[in-house]
């Protein structure tokens, strides 16, 4: 189907009212902040910006010459274990305190715990086969009797 120029421009001036209208972000959402702010800095804005990107870019070329991990390559390769355990019944006494503290750290930040349980439960049935998930619900919601919690 081909639109004019006008048909296209209304369409998208259409979408932007009704993100502008409808899609807003909650007051009261969690807090994903993790570190501290450096607020009283006398520096430009445009200077600060220029300095982050290349500290990031300094950081990310050693981190390639070193092959090392970021912080969040190392939170999502744990979340991918976690998340792909044959039986979550087997963590250990040092694995079951760890995930039992994300889960506290998440509900203080203001999320709900079911709905990290669901976010696992969706990354297994992405990440595994079927047949690899046999027995296991196939939603987001836990089956009676099932040896994965989430």
């Amino acid at each position: 189907m081909n639109y004019s120029t006008d048909d296209v421009q209304q369409r998208v001036d259409r979408m932007i009212a009704e993100r502008k209208a409808a899609l807003f972000r909650d007051p009261d959402r969690p807090n994903p902040v993790f570190t501290r702010s450096r607020r009283g800095r006398t520096v430009p804005t445009e200077v600060l910006r220029e300095q982050g990107r290349t500290r990031v870019a300094r950081h990310r070329v050693m981190l390639d010459r070193k092959r090392a991990p970021t912080v969040e390559q190392m939170g999502r390769a744990l979340i991918a274990a976690l998340a792909t355990m044959d039986d979550i019944n087997t963590m250990t006494a040092v694995e079951l305190p760890i995930f039992n503290r994300m889960l506290v750290d998440l509900r203080d930040r203001g999320f709900h715990i079911e709905e990290a349980k669901r976010t696992l439960r969706r990354l297994r049935n992405r990440m595994l086969d079927a047949s690899a998930r046999q027995g296991e619900p196939d939603d987001s919601g836990a089956e009676p009797g099932s040896s994965y919690p989430f």
